[in-house]
């Protein structure tokens, strides 16, 4: 007879263990999650009074200067307080995937002019491109992919100081009910060393530059890397010192009846046009005078009655689904300063034209 007492009592603690840290962690994601909304509170209130005050023609060159870098400083904030959240809720394991039927050009379309704003900042020029012969009707989580996109395009912006960013869709395979896309990211930037390269997908890791951390929480590629991970993918990198950085992935999406006969043709885009612009408003923005309504209940925070004044406007301005349906995105997730920055920066900045050239042949603006 085996006298198994000694294992049993090691069996209980072990699970006692368990329980313990799985409660610590319980505890972590809610203080985490409480810590970011109060924090999110008053910044919001900081961001919205920047941009009315910046939005005052009669402010002095040298105040502008000032409520600027405070404006510059609240969205580094606001953008690390976003990470946090995105990081406990997937800790957490809250995040489920919400499939839907979404076309993929106006969908890149959609990415590409948000991230064409940061480049402009920088001086960087961007270039993007969907492949002929890309389904364009397809069913996925449109969301986390923007989420996953956004991540890996605003990386590649704040680590690029001369040159471009680059993003291409392109076809990695079509079956009778899904289809296999491949998105790649491409930068001029400074590249990442190969002992770096094993590291740089985990929680809180930031590259080292000798001259000094680069501002950021080192969460953005972990949770791209999470995201595709619910999605059945993985994300791969090439790099080295000095020549840049390319990151691509490849998804499985359902695919639509008769969507690849609609995708005979490529959407090709270069902004390569100098900051200058920027003071030219956006192409897909609506009129200054239609918004002013909404406007006003942005900085007021108050998410139902943007909602509400959001589906009047679409009902009216049926042209411009695509800034509607990104409104609609970042009221989803209650990202209150996301939308002032989105109305700030459509009504200040150049847009570009997006052109649908016939057999992959590039369009210029």
């Amino acid at each position: 007879i085996t006298d198994i007492s000694r294992y049993k009592m090691m069996e209980t603690q072990l699970m006692l263990a368990k329980e313990k840290a799985d409660e610590a962690n319980r505890a972590k994601g809610r203080f985490l999650a409480q810590m970011s909304h109060d924090l999110k509170t008053p910044l919001n209130g900081i961001l919205g009074y920047s941009n009315l005050l910046l939005h005052d023609s009669e402010l002095p060159a040298t105040a502008r200067g000032r409520v600027s870098a405070i404006r510059s400083n609240g969205d580094q904030l606001s953008a690390l307080v976003e990470d946090i959240l995105a990081f406990s809720r997937l800790e957490a394991g809250k995040i489920i995937l919400n499939p839907s039927t979404f076309s993929l050009r106006r969908f890149v379309h959609d990415v590409a002019e948000n991230v064409r704003l940061a480049c402009t900042r920088k001086g960087l020029a961007f270039h993007y491109r969907v492949s002929p012969g890309v389904p364009d009707l397809l069913n996925g989580d449109a969301d986390r992919l923007r989420q996953v996109l956004y991540n890996l395009l605003m990386n590649g912006v704040k680590f690029t100081e001369r040159g471009s960013v680059t993003l291409r869709v392109e076809d990695a395979g079509a079956f009778s009910d899904h289809a296999l896309v491949r998105f790649s990211v491409s930068d001029t930037g400074v590249g990442i060393a190969p002992e770096e390269q094993t590291t740089v997908f985990s929680a809180f890791e930031r590259l080292r530059r000798p001259e000094g951390d680069i501002p950021g929480t080192g969460l953005g590629l972990s949770i791209a890397k999470d995201l595709l991970a619910l999605m059945q993918s993985r994300i791969e990198l090439q790099s080295s010192p000095g020549r840049g950085s390319t990151f691509f992935f490849t998804v499985r999406l359902g695919h639509q009846t008769g969507s690849r006969a609609e995708a005979a043709s490529a959407l090709v885009a270069d902004d390569t046009r100098p900051p200058a612009t920027a003071d030219q408003p956006a192409s897909l923005s609506p009129p200054a005078d239609a918004l002013a309504r909404f406007r006003a209940q942005a900085q007021r925070g108050n998410v139902r009655e943007m909602r509400g004044e959001l589906a009047r406007l679409r009902s009216r301005l049926p042209g411009y689904a695509s800034y509607f349906d990104h409104l609609a995105d970042l009221l989803a997730s209650f990202q209150i300063e996301g939308v002032r920055r989105f109305l700030a920066e459509t009504s200040a900045t150049a847009g570009t034209d997006i052109h649908n050239g016939e057999n992959g042949d590039e369009q210029n603006d």
